[in-house]
């Protein structure tokens, strides 16, 4: 046998060997994959959409606002990951036929120089409505999504839902947390008059 063919075979060789390796090493993962896709979904919502009115008005600076929206959920498939197999997926978004400015947290960090690594493609969820925007933070709402819109028996949100406030730091791409964010908002002057809500449906799941 000419050294050629021996060095052909032993290339040859320690490539099968390498791709044994790797798929000695992958395997649990694969056996993992497999038992994912092939494990049974939960049972699909009767009820697949819905739309709910809510009416927030509030004070800030002195001046009275009113915010108008409608918001509206859908369900969107299954997610699957190794942690909780296979799972109910939801996805809401505002009509905004106000026009407000909305608000996606990944769209912040990914725009920030120090969150490159966010940028991973994914398709914002600007699920927030912005109340008051400053050059060194943003005022927030944020209304209850779709889980608890359209009657997910897994959503742990208790009771008819408030509107939630938070504080959005540019300077720091994080929100504030409570304490600091009741800070800020006094020195706004900030204050709820008043919030309606449609109430969440009762669905059946098969």
């Amino acid at each position: 046998m000419s050294t050629t063919k021996k060095i052909m075979i032993g290339i040859i060789a320690l490539a099968l060997a390498c791709v044994i390796v790797v798929f000695i090493a992958l395997s649990p993962w694969i056996i993992l994959a497999v038992g994912l896709l092939l494990s049974p979904a939960p049972p699909k919502p009767e009820i697949k959409y819905g739309e709910f009115d809510f009416k927030f008005v509030y004070e800030i600076d002195g001046e009275i606002h009113t915010i108008e929206d409608t918001i509206i959920c859908e369900f969107d498939g299954f997610n699957i990951d190794e942690g909780n197999g296979k799972t109910r997926r939801w996805k809401e978004e505002f009509k905004n036929e106000q026009g407000n400015e909305l608000y996606a947290f990944r769209v912040e960090q990914i725009n920030n120089p120090e969150f490159h690594g966010y940028n991973s493609g994914r398709k914002p969820v600007y699920d927030k409505i912005v109340l008051k925007n400053t050059d060194q933070y943003k005022v927030l709402l944020s209304v209850a999504d779709a889980e608890y819109f359209l009657g997910e028996p897994n959503d742990k949100t208790s009771g008819p839902i408030e509107p939630t406030i938070r504080i959005y730091d540019k300077t720091t791409c994080y929100y504030k947390d409570f304490e600091e964010s009741e800070k800020i908002l006094k020195s706004h002057d900030f204050k709820v008059i008043s919030w309606e809500c449609d109430e969440p449906i009762e669905n059946t799941f098969k």
